[in-house]
């Protein structure tokens, strides 16, 4: 790569990295263009070359810290069905397959922290349309395929348990990576959300416990 698309490509990168902290800290409507220019030291000019609008941006933005996950999780979920030559996999590396590349990607391979989980749940509340779009582009597909995976792992669970369990899980690892200092205050120090390894083994083990708990017959009036 010669050193005009080495340095474009780190402008851009500059961007995305700005606008991450920047919507993840303060929301999408509390962020101008300006905000980022200056966290990011580019102009204008720069932002509307690369991404155009404000919209366009985070949708970028979104579109590559999701696809990275996602890419990850189809490949060990892909990795579950070669082992099993063919048969159903086991639930644990099913939900394994979906947690670890979200984990991982909150602490970045560089060791450098990434903003999506708190940027995902700050735009699912500020823009919930934009999200419901998102979620059809980038989200859907790939869970559609995890939930197809876990109910040929899981026979015995009802389909539409399984859409509210699945739908819990999934909001469960967006909270417990997005508030590691939440779990620190309240163990006083005993449990350390910093710690990755722990962080994922903890959430594999609570989300196979909940989707193969017991139903619990609704109450009668």
């Amino acid at each position: 790569m010669d050193a005009t698309a080495q340095s474009t490509r780190n402008t851009r990168e500059r961007i995305l990295r700005s606008a991450e902290t920047l919507f993840a800290e303060s929301g999408f409507n509390a962020t101008s263009l300006r905000h980022i220019t200056q966290a990011a030291n580019v102009n204008l000019a720069s932002v509307n070359y690369h991404f155009g609008t404000k919209k366009e941006l985070l949708k970028e933005l979104i579109r590559e810290r999701v696809s990275s996950v996602n890419e990850q999780r189809l490949e060990r979920l892909r990795q579950c069905r070669c082992r099993e030559n063919g048969k159903p996999s086991q639930l644990r590396p099913i939900v394994e397959a979906y947690v670890v590349p979200m984990v991982q990607a909150k602490y970045g391979r560089m060791k450098r922290e990434s903003s999506s989980p708190e940027l995902i749940c700050h735009i699912q509340t500020e823009m919930p349309a934009f999200m419901e779009e998102m979620h059809r582009e980038f989200f859907q597909p790939v869970q559609e395929k995890f939930l197809e995976a876990i109910r040929e792992a899981v026979p015995e669970v009802d389909e539409r348990e399984l859409f509210w369990r699945f739908h819990f899980a999934i909001v469960l690892i967006l909270g417990a990576v997005g508030q590691r200092s939440r779990l620190m205050l309240l163990s006083r120090g005993q449990c350390d959300g910093e710690d990755i390894e722990e962080t994922a083994r903890k959430l594999i083990e609570f989300i196979c416990a909940g989707i193969t708990a017991p139903a619990i017959p609704a109450c009668q009036s």
